[in-house]
């Protein structure tokens, strides 16, 4: 299951709220032909959208943008959403000025240049995409094959990536790559939070106290409250015909609690197989509620009715700040929780077709 994860797609669903120590003021500068003169850009991030706006005028876009390095989107909504034409960029700031060209044509060929960070980030994502496609293949074999083999082979791959990931991490203390690296590793649960900590302490002191030390802090804090065996916290938030509605009014029957977002292309590409999934269960004690990390209404209701989602959306519209997503520790889409007919997590972010077994068997 692909996610909108850090270095999968910059589409990243981080949870900025600590206090930043530190504050950049950079320049960003994008020539790119194919842009039609008028149109208008936004810059946006997982903490706040429109950063910064302006008009494309031969093709060249300027923006400013002050705070520690973050994922960044360049586009001409103010949300992120929208159809894929609305996108151009998605990219991380950095504390020294950015310069972008290419071709709107051809949007995968765009170069970022100035930003070490970036540089180092591309680097770790090319080390790292064989371990990531390797695990997503056994994934996808898995339901051909012995469960015991492939939990070997799983375990087999989450310790190279660890490894590779500890390594990449320790060469880079000095910079902001490391500790997002690091940050990632806790989004992705690579580390525990004593090996997560241990590798904290090893940063420059700024690092240590940037927006990401604290939120691997944070992260580690919150490791046991959303765990399989625990009740699942209740939580109310309004549906997509403007009602409250509370996880509390399901219990006592199967709940998946899915976490998604119109502009996430994993989470649209998995709506299919959900309403596959819903049409064959949602008579037999079960139901799918979904928490949108979505700013725009109108967005998120056209990808409600074009995916042709029946069972309860809810966002509170505050996009990667949404209030549930936070409670829930959630930092990368899609992500989901089965919970039982008591309101207890039994199942953590699994796979539609381990889904359809497992509610077959709880359900006959």
């Amino acid at each position: 299951m692909k996610t909108c994860l850090l270095l999968l797609s910059l589409f990243i669903t981080l949870n900025l709220n600590a206090q930043s120590k530190k504050s950049y003021t950079i320049t960003i500068n994008a020539n790119i032909k194919g842009l039609k003169d008028g149109d208008k850009y936004f810059l946006n991030g997982p903490s706040a959208v429109g950063f910064d706006s302006c008009v494309a005028q031969n093709g060249r876009l300027h923006f400013k943008y002050t705070g520690e390095p973050e994922p960044l989107v360049i586009g001409r909504m103010k949300d992120s959403g929208g159809n894929s034409d609305d996108f151009l960029i998605s990219f991380f700031s950095d504390v020294y000025n950015i310069s972008i060209s290419g071709d709107n044509a051809y949007k995968d060929n765009i170069k970022i240049s100035g930003s070490p960070l970036m540089d180092s980030l591309i680097r770790f994502s090319k080390i790292v995409r064989p371990i990531e496609d390797k695990r997503e293949e056994i994934v996808i074999s898995s339901v051909r094959r012995n469960p015991d083999s492939i939990k070997i082979q799983l375990d087999s791959i989450a310790l190279l990536k660890k490894k590779t990931m500890s390594a990449y991490i320790q060469a880079n203390l000095h910079s902001y790559a490391g500790i997002i690296l690091l940050y990632y590793s806790k989004i992705d649960k690579t580390f525990t939070p004593a090996e997560a900590d241990g590798l904290l302490r090893k940063f420059d002191l700024d690092l240590q106290n940037s927006k990401y030390g604290h939120l691997v802090k944070q992260l580690n804090r919150r490791y046991n409250q959303i765990q399989i065996g625990q009740v699942a916290p209740d939580f109310e938030q309004t549906n997509q015909y403007g009602k409250p509605m509370r996880l509390s009014a399901f219990k006592g029957k199967y709940v998946l609690l899915e976490f998604s977002s119109s502009w996430c292309g994993p989470c649209r590409t998995m709506n299919p197989q959900l309403v596959s999934l819903y049409d064959k269960f949602k008579g037999k004690d079960f139901e799918i509620v979904s928490i949108s990390n979505d700013v725009n209404r109108q967005t998120w209701l056209k990808t409600i009715k074009d995916d042709k989602l029946t069972w309860p959306q809810l966002s509170d519209l505050k996009g990667q700040q949404n209030e549930v997503a936070i409670m829930y520790n959630i930092n990368a889409i899609p992500h989901n929780f089965l919970i039982d007919r008591q309101g207890k997590i039994i199942a953590d972010n699994i796979y539609p077709e381990q889904l359809t077994e497992k509610l077959t068997k709880l359900l006959k």
